[in-house]
């Protein structure tokens, strides 16, 4: 998403000095239509961005700890002394997005742990390892 801003705001700055240019020489402001279009299209692929990252949560990091939580308070602040300043990381993160790992094999001694963004993908990767490892009909 970052990407698209940065797109966008380039587009903007480059749009921005050709009209600072046209007043300065005088010259009415005018956009062509491709101009436009671009803008457009632009615009567009970042709904569409905005769409697919949905709303952004928000988590700490407590320096030093082994997790993230979603709530600060979910970290034992409790034993801060009176005159203690603690420093928790807040981080914005787009919604959860389960991935499904398993070992793939190749023939019985090879095998690669691949990534499935589908969890039937993933039992479709251990059936084929039975057919492998087993000889099992798939």
């Amino acid at each position: 998403m970052n990407e698209i801003k940065q797109t966008l705001q380039q587009d903007a700055d480059a749009l921005l000095k050709r009209l600072q240019q046209s007043r300065s020489n005088g010259t009415g402001v005018t956009l062509s239509v491709g101009d436009v279009g671009v803008l457009c299209e632009e615009i567009e692929q970042l709904k569409e961005q905005i769409k697919v990252y949905g709303k952004m949560t928000d988590c700490w990091y407590w320096s030093g700890a082994d997790y993230y939580v979603e709530d600060p308070f979910e970290y034992d602040l409790t034993d801060m002394d009176a005159y203690e300043i603690i420093e928790l990381e807040k981080y914005q993160t787009t919604p959860r997005v389960p991935e499904y790992f398993c070992k793939v094999f190749e023939d019985e001694d090879t095998c690669e742990i691949i990534a499935f963004s589908d969890y039937a993908d993933a039992e479709n990767a251990i059936a084929h390892n039975k057919v492998i490892i087993e000889g099992a009909e798939p």
